[in-house]
């Protein structure tokens, strides 16, 4: 399931009001689809992402989900980001703000996210190159 960002905004919106009366996260949960468990990560996700890890850097978000394939929530946020031509590039710019380098990817600072990253190449123009940043939740990391 691929939503797009601005599709997703009243959505996430109504979800949390749907559970702003429940007592603990699994007491929200616990009622909800798989598609509306992944959209309350999300939220955290993106908040993340724009105001600190890619504040000031020109970029796209896709949400990309995984109910549809195996029917449980599973959310990533895939960026594109048009002013990084190559991973190392991408690697200064998130150690810059204190992730750290681990196993072949990079974990945030407080531990609660995974960025895994990929060079990409524009197929239908050679010389356009950006890079595409994966940020995963730690905890649904496999």
């Amino acid at each position: 399931m691929n939503l797009r960002r601005a599709g997703g905004v009243l959505v996430v919106a109504a979800l949390l009001s749907a559970v702003a009366g429940c007592t603990s996260l699994g007491e929200s949960q616990s009622g909800l689809s798989c598609e509306a468990r992944e959209a309350i990560g999300y939220q955290q996700m993106e908040a993340m992402a724009e105001s600190t890890t890619l504040m000031g850097v020109r970029h796209s978000l896709e949400r990309v989900g995984a109910c549809e394939d195996t029917g449980s929530p599973r959310t990533v946020l895939q960026a594109t980001v048009d002013e990084w031509r190559t991973r190392a590039v991408a690697n200064r710019y998130f150690e810059l703000y204190g992730w750290v380098s681990v196993d072949g990817g990079l974990i945030s600072p407080d531990g609660a996210y995974r960025v895994s990253n990929a060079a990409s190449k524009d197929e239908e123009v050679s010389s356009h190159l950006f890079v595409t940043v994966q940020f995963v939740e730690v905890a649904d990391d496999p």
